[in-house]
């Protein structure tokens, strides 16, 4: 689906539990995250965001964070109007190969240098309690 301009792989129902863990992450991780910089705070400024969502970007560098928070995996650049036939090309090619519902079975830390760079991955952590239930479940 679009999410803010770009195309992402969302849940159709997104459990507490995982919104509770992001917010976690949020707070037990600040002070790993680079400020926001200005230019940056400028462009999300001028996005509709409401005045939780203003606070949190101040705050914490990301407006949809908390209760704001849609798990997602962004797929694309920022898309353009003439982008729908993508979007539905995805959402076939989704239908067509994904065939369980997901699991979150572990949780990633990454890096960025900055916009030019690409993410680094620095460490991975497994849930255990979900390793176990998904071999149990085969």
């Amino acid at each position: 689906r679009s999410l803010h301009n770009f195309a992402a792989l969302t849940l159709t129902h997104q459990p507490s539990e995982l919104t509770d863990l992001a917010s976690e992450c949020v707070t037990a991780l600040e002070n790993l995250r680079a400020p926001i910089t200005e230019q940056d705070l400028k462009r999300r400024l001028q996005q509709a965001l409401s005045n939780r969502q203003k606070s949190q970007l101040k705050a914490f560098g990301y407006p949809y964070i908390f209760e704001d928070f849609i798990f997602h995996m962004t797929l694309s650049s920022e898309l353009g109007d003439n982008d729908q036939s993508f979007l539905q090309w995805l959402e076939e090619q989704y239908a067509l190969h994904v065939t369980s519902d997901p699991v979150l079975d572990r949780i990633a830390l990454f890096m960025q240098l900055d916009r030019n760079h690409e993410f680094t991955r620095i460490e991975e952590f497994c849930f255990e309690q979900a390793n176990q239930a998904t071999n149990e479940s085969r």
